[in-house]
């Protein structure tokens, strides 16, 4: 059987270590590992007809981030191949001011958000907001760089910070769900991880966010993590720790309303989505899209259990749960399940 060429690319050889495992044990598989970030990238992209680009974008660093779009973006103007994640979906991951622009543009229910480039224009703002507010960094998962700001006199500090210092995510080890001494003993096996996230603390340090963006705080006890990869559906509650649910990994495994899987289905089909996690909030008006991610954490083994049962829905001219290990090894399998039957669908579109 013919073997089917796939690209992986990245910027942080750290980030790809799972896909290059999934990859590297199929015997259909002929991969190619292309740093986007070198300067011949799109001389190594040119060497192969690939059928299939997979985008490992970089979600740290705000610098990186955009030479990894801006260079993909090319990509899907230049070759006829699959990319995957899509390149929107790529766009969209870890970029907080670019998500908000476009769920307004497209009338998505979400967080009411404001971003100012004008340290007077946002002055203004804070002076006539309501608090509590959300003040957000633009990159930066697990709720890092997201701050509550609850009166004028911070709100006015953090304006003031932003438009002259910077601002920064917070960096460095989380102990908030593991000890230090964990982390020291995982840091003393594993020096050559250390050096890496160090030179990427260093990075974030090195940046900094002479802007503003802050949302509409909207009070909640949990927001459903809905992930969508090709055809399954899974959702989970994250419940809030101290005011925020991002970064908490205290989840609810209940099962969830299908009006929220048709909300997130819709949402996904109309935007040709094939392999995002959307975190969700509950509203008086209906469900609110407060992100959208292309690649996302797993703490847990599955992603969704109905009744005490691990599974995933399925839409079949309705909703139906199917019970089984869908969301093994963080999903990823299921993403190179999905990225196989794509190029099988392509090959006999093809041929028709």
């Amino acid at each position: 059987m013919r073997r089917i060429p796939i690209a992986l690319l990245y910027i942080d050889e750290h980030d790809a270590e799972k896909w290059k495992g999934v990859l590297q044990s199929q015997d259909n598989i002929e991969l190619t590992l292309i740093d986007i970030s070198r300067s011949d990238w799109l001389e190594q992209c040119s060497r192969v007809n690939y059928a299939v680009f997979i985008l490992r974008p970089p979600g740290l660093v705000e610098r990186t981030k955009a030479l990894f779009d801006e260079r993909a973006q090319l990509l899907t103007k230049r070759y006829d191949a699959i990319f995957y994640p899509s390149l929107l979906e790529c766009l969209l991951y870890e970029n907080k001011k670019y998500l908000a622009y476009w769920l307004k543009a497209q009338e998505i229910p979400s967080p009411p958000t404001w971003v100012f480039y004008d340290r007077a224009e946002a002055l203004q703002w804070v002076q006539e907001s309501r608090y509590p507010f959300v003040g957000k960094v633009n990159i930066g998962a697990s709720g890092k760089g997201v701050s509550i700001i609850d009166n004028p006199a911070q709100a006015k500090r953090y304006v003031d910070t932003a438009f002259t210092v910077g601002l920064k995510p917070r960096v460095g080890p989380n102990f908030k769900h593991s000890s230090i001494w964990k982390k020291l003993k995982n840091a003393l096996r594993n020096k050559k991880l250390v050096k890496r996230r160090l030179t990427t603390y260093k990075a974030v340090l090195a940046e900094s966010q002479k802007y503003c963006i802050f949302q509409e705080f909207i009070s909640h006890q949990f927001e459903w993590r809905v992930v969508v990869i090709g055809d399954s559906y899974f959702a989970h509650k994250k419940m809030v720790y101290k005011q925020m649910a991002s970064g908490s990994l205290l989840k609810d495994y209940s099962d969830p309303p299908l009006k929220l899987l048709d909300f997130a289905r819709d949402i996904c089909i109309k935007n040709s989505f094939l392999s995002v996690s959307l975190d969700i909030l509950e509203s008086a008006d209906g469900y609110l899209v407060n992100e959208i991610q292309c690649y996302f954490g797993q703490s847990d083994s599955f992603q969704m259990k109905v009744n005490g049962v691990v599974g995933r829905y399925v839409y079949k001219g309705g909703w139906v749960f199917e019970a089984g290990d869908f969301a093994s090894n963080q999903c990823y399998n299921l993403r190179l399940e999905h990225i196989i039957r794509l190029h099988h669908q392509k090959l006999e579109t093809l041929q028709q």
